[in-house]
């Protein structure tokens, strides 16, 4: 890993497409790994943490992760 960014300062609520409850909330991140070929591959990263009631929530897990760029240079991870 060479770059690790998070993509907002705060968390995202997810809310009940039906009834509009909370659910949980998201926090996204962006990773830059080097490659064995020396350039860098960028993934998505987020994180959830499921709304346990009365303001709190549970422990963070992988919601979701995908590929951004598949190769670029190392020294443009900003």
């Amino acid at each position: 890993v060479v770059k690790i960014s998070l993509l907002s300062r705060d968390w995202s609520t997810l809310y009940h497409n039906i009834t509009g409850n909370i659910i949980g909330r998201t926090q996204d991140a962006a990773i830059a790994a080097k490659q064995k070929d020396g350039n860098c591959i960028l993934y998505s990263f987020s994180i959830v943490q499921e709304y346990t009631g009365a303001g709190k929530y549970s422990s963070s897990r992988r919601y979701s992760n995908g590929v951004i760029a598949d190769k670029f240079l190392c020294e443009n991870a900003k």
